[in-house]
């Protein structure tokens, strides 16, 4: 029988920092963006596009062009994704959504690893009985 190991340091305080809901730095392009608790509105936003994005399966990929149209269709939602969580506020939202996510995606041109990792972050921001709450 497989003994049960302590958690390290490192994993009790990257605990402590969700549970505290503690601002967390992400570096991104040689600045760093911080991530804190995710609002409301913000989470149903986030919902909202998960939900309406219509996301396909690798099962329905026929050609390379259909898996190269996929790779590009879930490289923006992404970047959606990644405008909402860095903007996280009901009037940045209204006023500059649309232009970050594009600035994002268009100009800034975020490797796709950096993009995963702030994806991540945002999603264990996200508090779960509100995430609950918004998905039922």
């Amino acid at each position: 029988m497989e003994e049960i190991k302590q958690p390290s340091l490192i994993d009790e305080q990257e605990l402590m920092d969700i549970n505290d809901d503690a601002v967390m730095s992400v570096p991104i392009n040689g600045r760093d963006i911080k991530i804190g608790y995710i609002k409301p509105y913000t989470c149903e936003r986030l919902t909202a596009l998960l939900v309406k994005s219509d996301i396909k399966t690798s099962r329905e990929i026929k050609t390379e062009f259909d898996g190269l149209k996929l790779m590009k269709e879930n490289s923006k939602r992404l970047h959606q994704f990644a405008a909402y969580g860095i903007l996280n506020n009901f009037f940045k939202i209204k006023l500059w959504h649309w232009i970050k996510w594009r600035w994002m995606y268009y100009i800034d041109e975020i490797n796709y690893n950096d993009l995963m990792l702030l994806t991540s972050i945002i999603k264990k921001k996200v508090p779960l009985a509100q995430y609950m709450t918004a998905m039922g």
